[in-house]
């Protein structure tokens, strides 16, 4: 006989869990024999679903609806891009100012920032600016869609700075030198 008692696991129940054994201690040979229900529940769960109605409810779904997803999906893409793209090159253009700028606090800042945002995935940052940022600030009253303006903008910046910024730093040291020896001022520099 074994001492061995039943190692207790979760096992959903409708809609709640409850705790149920996974092994159990009468077997054969009197020790235990294994009873993964998990992978039962989930066999069956398998064999109880219909794939035969999937393709045949996405096209009639498609078929009602196509204009909708076609036209405002569409329509909303561009917007979103327009809005990211432009306000995004205006912000990473000033952000890669501040990187390459003289004062340390100032290029620290702007190292932050385009390290965070360009470090953390895109849909978590629409994930926080779509539901938590929201919550925080109830009071700027903003449209989820500016909600995720705002995060496309900011992402954009990120990188379009360090496009900017490397580009910026990719003129040869000789270049500059010898538009500053013609008389040309800083900015004169970038321009020509």
């Amino acid at each position: 006989m074994c001492h061995c008692e039943p190692v207790p696991g979760l096992v959903r129940n409708g809609s709640a869990f409850q705790t149920a054994p996974l092994f159990s201690a009468a077997g054969k040979d009197g020790c235990f024999e294994k009873k993964n229900r998990r992978n039962k529940i989930s066999e069956r769960n398998l064999k109880n679903m219909d794939f035969s109605l999937f393709l045949p409810n996405l096209a009639n779904i498609w078929s009602k609806y196509w204009q909708l997803f076609l036209f405002t999906g569409l329509k909303n893409t561009l917007i979103l891009t327009t809005i990211s793209v432009s306000l995004g090159t205006v912000l990473g253009t000033l952000i890669a100012m501040m990187k390459m700028s003289k004062l340390r606090i100032v290029r620290f800042i702007a190292s932050v920032y385009i390290e965070v945002i360009r470090g953390t995935p895109i849909l978590l940052q629409l994930y926080v600016f779509y539901f938590v940022l929201p919550n925080i600030f109830t009071f700027l009253k903003l449209s989820q869609f500016m909600w995720v303006s705002i995060s496309l903008c900011i992402n954009s910046s990120a990188y379009v700075s360090e496009v900017i910024r490397s580009g910026i730093q990719a003129v040869d040291k000789g270049q500059t030198e010898a538009a500053r020896s013609l008389g040309l001022s800083e900015g004169q520099t970038m321009v020509k």
